[in-house]
């Protein structure tokens, strides 16, 4: 009673992107998760070689931890923060900010800490 179509089998190929392909610019692409606790993972990435510095901040803009300070080569990078000052201790439950900077590249983040 009806008609009937037959095609030829279709093979589909989905890849994952490398973990090693250069950023187009430079770039904050998340943090997760946010809110978060103990631990929070902030991942950037550098199309080139430069000086690096992720440093967080409190709400009075004063410095809680620095992360990072140092030359790095273009890629993708995760950073963990566990919300504890440079001195060890955990911070309070509130809004922390994570500052990034790299080249004339700068970008600020906001994070919830929560208890």
């Amino acid at each position: 009673q009806g008609s009937e179509t037959r095609h030829k089998a279709l093979k589909v190929t989905y890849t994952e992107p490398e973990e090693d392909t250069k950023p187009l610019a430079f770039q904050v692409s998340s943090i997760y998760p946010n809110p978060f606790n103990p631990n929070t993972t902030i991942r950037y990435g550098l199309p080139q070689e430069t000086s690096v510095s992720l440093i967080i901040y409190d709400l009075h803009g004063n410095v809680v931890q620095t992360l990072r300070s140092e030359y790095q080569s273009a890629g993708w990078y995760n950073v963990s923060w566990d919300g504890r000052g440079d001195d060890g201790t955990a911070v309070s439950t509130g809004i922390y900010f994570a500052w990034l900077v790299a080249d004339d590249y700068r970008e600020v983040t906001k994070m919830l800490y929560l208890k």
